[in-house]
């Protein structure tokens, strides 16, 4: 007797997420390999993913809502320095534990990708809080989450790639480069 079991488009994109970060990116992994990881014929995919394009898709919301998730659960009861601290520290390590799906949180969406879109409005929404915690909103707040959102890719993408060759602890340049930021958004605040 043949074995039944129920895939479901959350199981295709979780099995995928897995592979990805075991590849160390998206485009590493083919709809083959999935398959052969899900022991099924790659157009059975096709009920659940619209090809490579439509699992990269369903995988940068997946995405985009784990790290918010991850974010949410680490500032909980937290606000200003400490909440930025822990965001910093959370952003790091999601980059650590996730380097294949890491990447495809760090376009912004397209006119058309209203799901996408809603998830960076709410992550949006969560970072504009810890900065409204200092006294910086608006306008001035966009302009900081640039910058800080900038100086963590930057420090991640370095690490990530072999860029810190010196015997320094890398743990304490992030942690210093952090302090430097925010001492910069409390002295942004106070003007």
């Amino acid at each position: 007797m043949a074995k039944t079991r129920k895939l479901t488009r959350q199981v295709v994109v979780e099995t995928a997420a897995r592979l990805v970060d075991q590849a160390g990116s998206f485009e590493a992994i083919s709809l083959a390999q999935l398959a052969a990881a899900l022991d099924i014929r790659v157009p059975s995919l096709y009920n659940h993913v619209d090809g490579l394009k439509g699992l990269k898709y369903a995988l940068t919301i997946y995405w985009a809502n784990e790290f918010h998730r991850y974010v949410n659960e680490t500032i909980q009861g937290k606000s200003g320095r400490e909440a930025l601290i822990a965001f910093a520290k959370t952003y790091r390590q999601s980059a650590k534990d996730h380097p294949g799906l890491y990447p495809l949180m760090l376009r912004a969406p397209e006119e058309h990708e209203e799901e996408l879109a809603a998830i960076h409005t709410q992550f949006l929404n969560t970072v504009m809080l810890m900065l409204g915690s200092f006294g910086i909103n608006g306008d001035q707040a966009l302009h900081a989450i640039r910058g800080f959102r900038s100086l963590l890719h930057g420090f991640v993408s370095l690490d990530q790639v072999g860029g810190f060759g010196m015997p320094l602890d890398l743990d304490h340049s992030y942690e210093l480069l952090t302090n430097m930021m925010i001492d910069g958004l409390e002295q942004l605040a106070r003007n």
